[in-house]
């Protein structure tokens, strides 16, 4: 479309101005006057050819046609005896006078001499010519906005081939160039979206990887500790070396003790691993949040309580509905239970709200930490599977540790 509007433009402004030059040339000079006497001389060269009289001047109709002369008058004595665009004898006496305001040039037939009164159309042949040479030049001009638009669309594709071989040898973090608003423009966005989304998912995988790395590591040393205490008891015991059935009953306690908190970790390891899988969970229909967790709620209250603590609740249940898995919901709640149980401190209440946050449903805990005891669970793999699990089932989870405080919250999106 731009080719064709900028040759129209071409064409239209050749031909204003070649219309202008011509006019200018021609009715500014003496061409017509020129032209008109070079064709008188050819008339002549005719006459004196053929030797023709003026009694045989309707053979000049001929000659008069092949020159493309618009209107021949020959005039004797004054008188019309010749006119190539009517026929004489049907004009009246008064047509066939001579015109003062014509230019009249003589040639001499083979009986006498006359006068001649000659009107050439010489500029609408330059015209013709002028017009071919306008449309050359639109089409010219057609074509160098063609080949100048497929030159820049070829370089465009040159240097996306290119950028596509960065992107081949790994470097994820060049952006794609995108010019203009075409099909090219839109593919190289599509590619760069594809680049985008690609390097975030091997960056994902990556921390993935980093962090499974992190847990097994952690979790291969908080494995090697109860372990160790097992192999140190059992060792006493296989060889005979206490001092009393009292003795004996504290290491065999011991081990007991320390097998509880090897196989507690073991089933947290094999919970991560089954969280962390791409299996896809079925999430149930939307549901209150209070019938979901007030059952659950109240199991905790009192498990918690009979294992020593007080709790503080504050329940501001929304008439707004979530969706939840009840299997990961209650693995949410024994993991819960189990780190308050372990870190929190008896001596400060424990401290569980519920209410609605903008568009989500937050289930909060915050506890006291009791930093006298063990870390068990010093990996984080607990509080990890609760974070992945709530990422599983569309929420999220939030820990904050200020001071001696410890916060969870979780957050369910409203339906």
């Amino acid at each position: 479309m731009l080719a064709l509007v900028i040759s129209a433009c071409v064409f239209v402004a050749m031909w204003y101005f070649d219309g202008w030059l011509i006019d200018k040339y021609y009715l500014t000079s003496d061409m017509y006057s020129k032209q008109d006497i070079e064709h008188v001389k050819k008339l002549q060269a005719e006459i004196d050819k053929q030797q023709l009289s003026t009694d045989d001047v309707y053979q000049i109709g001929y000659w008069v046609k092949e020159e493309g002369i618009s209107e021949l008058r020959i005039y004797k004595d004054k008188e019309l005896i010749y006119d190539s665009e009517c026929d004489v004898s049907q004009l009246e006496d008064d047509q066939k006078a001579m015109l003062y305001w014509e230019s009249y040039y003589p040639v001499k037939f083979s009986d006498c001499e006359v006068q001649v009164s000659i009107f050439g159309s010489y500029n609408y042949r330059i015209y013709n010519f002028a017009l071919v040479g306008e449309i050359l030049m639109a089409f010219i001009a057609f074509l160098i906005v063609i080949v100048a638009g497929m030159k820049k669309k070829m370089n465009y594709i040159s240097k996306l081939s290119k950028e596509l071989e960065i992107l081949e040898g790994g470097d994820l973090a060049y952006k794609i160039t995108v010019e203009g608003k075409d099909e090219l423009a839109a593919l190289a966005r599509g590619i760069d979206d594809m680049r985008v989304s690609f390097r975030m998912q091997m960056m994902q995988e990556t921390l993935i990887v980093n962090e499974n790395r992190r847990i097994v590591t952690e979790m291969s040393h908080d494995l090697r500790t109860p372990l160790t205490s097992i192999m140190l008891y059992s060792d006493i015991l296989k060889s005979g070396k206490y001092k009393s059935k009292e003795q004996m009953q504290e290491y065999l306690n011991i081990i007991n003790e320390k097998t509880l908190k090897l196989k507690q970790m073991t089933d947290h390891l094999f919970e991560y691993a089954l969280i962390t899988d791409d299996i896809d969970i079925k999430m149930e229909e939307p549901q209150l949040p209070e019938n979901v967790f007030y059952d659950l709620i109240s199991e905790l209250y009192g498990y918690l309580e009979h294992n020593g603590f007080k709790l503080e609740t504050e329940f501001n249940w929304p008439d707004e509905s979530i969706r939840i898995n009840t299997e990961y919901i209650a693995r949410v709640f024994d993991n819960i239970s189990s780190n308050i149980v372990k870190y929190a401190d008896r001596n400060d209440d424990i401290k569980i709200v519920c209410c609605q946050s903008n568009d989500c449903f937050r289930l909060q805990f915050e506890n006291k930490i009791n930093y006298a005891s063990n870390e068990e669970d010093s990996s984080g793999i607990g509080l990890k599977s609760i974070e992945n699990m709530m990422n599983r089932m569309g929420g999220n989870s939030i820990v904050k540790k200020e001071q001696d405080i410890f916060v969870l919250k979780l957050y369910f999106p409203i339906i």
